[in-house]
């Protein structure tokens, strides 16, 4: 997600591989070309992956490695903990397709300002609090 303007690219998949995370590096660099882009990622082997890490020094993008455990300085799983919490707590049993959809839908249905407020970027613990400043200052 663009800690500036909250705009995220909503890419589901079955699965998830190097294959599909390499889909969204080129996505990422095209939504956002001539940016500076840093991407803050956990260390699944669809990022770790050689070839993911040379198509993004390729792209010019910057990946940083956030610490294992440590869902919580990932701004997307804190939005999609949010998105979870309000879509999907009174299912029983629910239909893992239509709630994505219905997540995904509710997402695009947010401003950009919602989803950086319900992702936790504007509370005063965030951890990246003085690059939100710095941006939010230009």
């Amino acid at each position: 997600m663009n800690l500036l303007t909250g705009h995220y690219i909503p890419y589901v998949s079955a699965s998830f591989n190097k294959e599909h995370f390499q889909d969204l590096l080129r996505l990422t660099r095209g939504q956002w070309r001539g940016w500076n882009l840093v991407l803050f990622l956990d260390r699944a082997s669809a990022h770790t992956a050689g070839e993911s890490q040379a198509l993004a020094a390729e792209l010019q993008i910057e990946l940083r490695w956030l610490p294992t455990a440590c869902p919580e300085l990932n701004v997307m799983d804190c939005l999609w903990r949010h998105s979870k919490d309000e879509i999907v707590a009174n299912e029983p049993m629910p239909n893992l397709e239509d709630t994505v959809n219905r997540v995904i839908s509710y997402l695009d249905a947010l401003t950009g300002y919602e989803r950086l407020l319900k992702a936790g970027v504007f509370s005063d613990g965030f951890w990246l609090a003085d690059v939100r400043d710095a941006l939010l200052s230009k």
